[in-house]
């Protein structure tokens, strides 16, 4: 390559064919991180000490919830209904007893790229953190619920 004229000459069509990969190689880079912030959705089943009510459950599930910012829709003997709104996001869950549990159901969300591809449902990777935390925090408060019987 020679420099004239404040220009390389030579083999520019090298340069610009290898640009032109690059580029097509971070969009398809950058596409693949985009799809990769969604994740099958989770439903955890929590398992319930022995001699805790169905009624004192969901008291400290409720509790729990309202540490973490969520709002409780609804409570009835038998489920609860939280919903957490965080800036342009929301996500609903319902909680119901199942297998000797409680178990933590997706209920709707918005901005959270919720799609559904051959009967598996998928939602933006942070509503698996967001019910992880649900679920080891309820953990710890039933245990510290048993120790009060």
């Amino acid at each position: 390559m020679q420099f004239l004229r404040g220009e390389w000459v030579g083999n520019c069509s090298f340069t610009r064919v290898f640009m032109k990969k690059l580029i097509c190689l971070l969009l398809a880079l950058l596409a693949l991180a985009a799809c990769s912030r969604i994740s099958p959705i989770q439903e955890p089943v929590i398992l319930v000490p022995a001699g805790i009510s169905n009624e004192r459950v969901l008291k400290v599930l409720a509790k729990v919830m309202v540490e973490r910012e969520w709002t409780i829709v609804e409570m009835n003997k038998d489920s609860l209904v939280g919903k957490l709104d965080l800036r342009v996001h929301s996500v609903t869950v319902k909680a119901i007893f199942a297998e000797g549990g409680l178990k933590l159901t997706y209920v709707e969300s918005e901005g959270l790229r919720y799609v559904e591809k051959d009967g598996v449902k998928y939602l933006h990777r942070k509503y698996l953190t967001w019910i992880k935390n649900l679920e080891k925090d309820l953990q710890k408060e039933l245990s510290l619920a048993l120790l009060e019987l």
